[in-house]
C-alpha cells in the first residue's frame, strides 16, 4: 500500500459547509465526486468505481490505470449507507514528471442529514531517494469537483454566514451598507475581495480572479462611485478601498485597530494599471488557496482522521456491549481516554490562540518596520526640502540662463544629481542657453525627482515610456544603430568621471530645432545612486545630423 509521506507539500486546500434541500446531502455530494473520478479515469477500465466500496469504504487501495483509490468511512451514529464520516484518497504520478507524486484527499462529515462539512487538500512530493532538480510547482487551479459542488443547483455552499459565490457579485447603489455588515460579521470565514471600479478591464479581471479562488474567496465589484463612497463611509479611512483599487478583507477584521489594516492586502489603482495583473492574481490565489487559514479546530481533513474516528466509534460500541462486571474497569479506561482527548483538544485550542497572537505580533512588527522605513524616507525628503529651501532663499534673481539653472538645481538635489565640469562647460558655451533655460529648469527638476525614482527605485520595463508619462519629456536610453556603429560619434558621448570613462549616451531631449532645442546627457551611477549629468546644451552630433552637415 502506498501512503502520503509526512514531507508532502500542501498545494491547495478548501473547506465548505454544504446544505442539501432533500436531506440526502452525503449521497448527492458523493455522486458528484464519483462523476469527477470517472472523468479522470475514462481512458482506463473504470467500472470498479461503480462498486460498493466507493460508498461504503474498505480501506484497500484500488488501482485504476495510474490512480490509486482508497475509501474509508466512520459509521458513527448513522448507517452504512449514510455514515457520519466518509473519506476518499487518490494518489497518482505527475503527468509531466514521473518523480513527483500527487495526492487528493476529500472528507465529508455529516453534521445532520441536510448539512455536510466538506474538506479537501491536494499535496505533492518527490519520490523517495530522488536526487536532482526540483521541478517548478504548477500554477494553482480550482479542482473541477469543487467547482461542480459550488455550481450544483440543489446544493448551497457556505463558509460561516457567507454563501460561496460562483461568480463575482456586482454591488449597486444601496448595497454598500449590506456588504460592510458582511465584512464585519464575526461569523464570516471567507475572505471578501472588493474591486472598486466598474470597467470592462476590471470586470474581466474580477471574473478571472473569482474563478481562480472559487471556494476560498468572494469577489465583489462596485458599480459606481456612489457605492464606493457609501461603503468607505462605514469602513473609514484606514480600511477604505479607494477608486480603481482592490482590497482583500480577511475574516475576523478589527476596525477598532488601525494597525489591523495592514493585514487586509491592498492593491492601489497604480499597481493594478501598471503591474502584471496575472502576477497580482497569482499572489492572491496562492495566499487564499494555499496559505490562508481554512480549517476549524479538530477538523476531519484526511482519510487517517476518518479511520481514527471509526476506531473510536468501535471502541465505544465494544464498551457498551461488555458484561457488567467489567463495566467499571472499562469505564475508568474510557474516562482516561476521554481526558486525554480533552487535553489534546485544549492543546490545539491553545495552539490556535498562540498562533493568532503570533500573527498579531508579526503584524505589529511589520508595522513598526514599515514606520521605521518611512522615517528614513521622510528624513531624506526633509533633507531634500531643506536643500531646496536654502537654494531658493539664496536666490536673489530669477535664473535667466543655463548656468544659473544648474547652480540652483545642483543645490536642490545634491544627493540625486551631480553636474560634471563638462556639463557646466557645455551649458556656458551653448549659444541658445537664454532661450531654453525654462525647459532646462523643468527637465532637470524631473531628472532629480521622476527619473531618479524610475531608475533607482521602480525600474519599470520601459523607462522611456514611464518618464514620458510622468514628465511629458522624451527620454532616450540609447542611440540609433548607425550612430552606435560610428566610433567617432560615440566618442562624443564618453567623458571622464572620478578617474574612469563613463558613457553618457542616455539623454532627455526637448525641441527639434534651435533656438528651442536642448539635450541633457547623463550616466546612471548605480553604486552611488546618482544621476551624473555629463552634457547640458546643444544637440550632440549623430548619424543623421552629421549627414545633414
Amino acid at each position: 500500500m502506498e501512503f502520503i509521506p509526512i514531507n508532502a507539500s500542501m498545494h491547495y486546500k478548501c473547506a465548505l459547509d454544504i446544505y442539501c434541500s432533500d436531506n440526502n446531502g452525503l449521497t448527492a455530494i458523493r455522486r458528484i465526486i464519483r462523476s469527477w473520478c470517472l472523468s479522470k479515469t475514462r481512458s482506463f477500465s473504470n467500472e470498479e468505481i461503480h462498486s460498493a466500496w466507493f460508498f461504503r469504504g474498505d480501506q484497500y487501495q484500488h488501482r485504476i490505470g495510474n490512480y490509486l483509490f482508497r475509501v474509508a468511512i466512520n459509521v458513527g451514529n448513522s448507517s452504512l449507507e449514510s455514515p457520519s464520516n466518509w473519506a476518499l484518497e487518490i494518489i497518482h504520478s505527475d503527468s509531466s514528471n514521473k518523480n513527483r507524486k500527487w495526492a487528493i484527499e476529500i472528507t465529508l462529515s455529516k453534521q445532520d442529514d441536510s448539512l455536510i462539512r466538506f474538506v479537501t487538500t491536494i499535496k505533492h512530493w518527490m519520490v523517495e531517494g530522488y536526487i536532482g532538480t526540483i521541478p517548478d510547482t504548477p500554477l494553482l487551479s480550482v479542482p473541477k469537483y469543487v467547482q461542480s459542488l459550488i455550481e450544483a443547483k440543489d446544493l448551497i455552499c457556505r463558509k460561516g454566514d457567507e454563501i460561496v459565490n460562483s461568480a463575482p457579485k456586482i454591488i449597486g447603489i444601496g448595497g454598500g451598507r449590506s456588504l460592510y455588515e458582511r465584512i464585519c460579521s464575526s461569523n464570516r470565514f471567507i475572505p471578501i475581495i472588493i474591486v472598486s471600479a466598474y470597467t470592462h478591464v476590471y470586470l474581466a479581471f474580477a471574473e478571472e480572479l473569482q474563478s481562480k479562488i472559487l471556494g476560498n474567496g468572494n469577489v465583489y465589484l462596485l458599480e459606481n462611485d456612489r457605492v464606493l463612497n457609501e461603503i468607505n463611509y462605514f469602513l473609514g479611512d484606514d480600511f477604505a478601498c479607494y477608486r480603481g483599487s482592490l482590497r482583500i478583507y480577511m475574516p475576523k477584521i478589527r476596525l477598532d485597530r488601525k494597525t489591523d489594516s495592514f493585514r487586509h492586502r491592498y492593491y492601489s489603482e497604480k499597481q493594478l494599471l501598471e503591474e502584471n495583473l496575472d502576477s497580482i492574481s497569482s499572489e492572491i490565489v496562492v495566499g487564499l488557496s494555499r496559505n490562508a487559514r481554512t480549517f476549524t479546530l479538530n477538523e476531519i481533513a484526511s482519510i487517517s482522521d476518518v479511520i481514527s474516528a471509526s476506531r473510536k466509534s468501535r471502541i465505544q460500541e465494544l464498551f457498551a456491549n461488555q458484561p457488567e462486571d467489567r463495566s467499571e474497569e472499562l469505564s475508568l479506561l474510557w474516562e482516561e481516554m476521554d481526558s486525554l482527548n480533552k487535553k489534546l483538544s485544549e492543546t490545539e485550542q491553545l495552539n490556535l490562540i498562540y498562533s493568532e497572537e503570533s500573527e498579531e505580533l508579526r503584524q505589529e512588527n511589520q508595522n513598526l518596520r514599515w514606520k521605521s522605513s518611512r522615517i528614513d524616507v521622510l528624513r531624506d525628503e526633509n533633507s531634500e526640502l531643506r536643500n531646496k529651501l536654502q537654494a531658493y532663499e539664496s536666490l536673489r534673481n530669477l535664473p535667466e540662463n543655463l548656468p544659473d539653472v544648474i547652480e540652483i538645481i545642483a543645490s536642490s538635489y545634491p544627493s540625486k544629481l551631480h553636474f560634471t565640469d563638462n556639463a557646466i562647460r557645455s551649458a556656458k558655451e551653448y549659444q541658445y542657453g537664454k532661450d531654453v533655460y525654462k525647459q532646462a529648469w523643468s527637465i532637470l527638476h524631473h531628472m532629480g525627482s521622476t527619473l531618479h525614482k524610475i531608475i533607482f527605485e521602480e525600474r519599470p520595463g520601459d523607462m522611456e515610456a514611464a518618464f514620458k508619462n510622468e514628465s511629458g519629456f522624451e527620454l532616450a536610453m540609447t542611440e540609433g544603430k548607425q550612430t552606435k556603429k560610428d566610433a567617432s560619434l560615440m566618442k562624443l558621448r564618453k567623458i571622464n568621471y572620478q578617474g574612469k570613462e563613463i558613457d553618457i549616451t542616455p539623454h532627455v531631449k526637448d525641441g527639434s530645432k534651435p533656438p528651442n532645442m536642448i539635450r541633457i546627457h547623463f550616466y546612471p551611477d548605480i553604486e552611488n545612486q546618482l544621476i551624473v549629468i555629463g552634457h547640458c546644451g546643444e544637440h550632440l552630433d549623430n548619424f543623421t545630423t552629421r549627414g545633414l552637415s
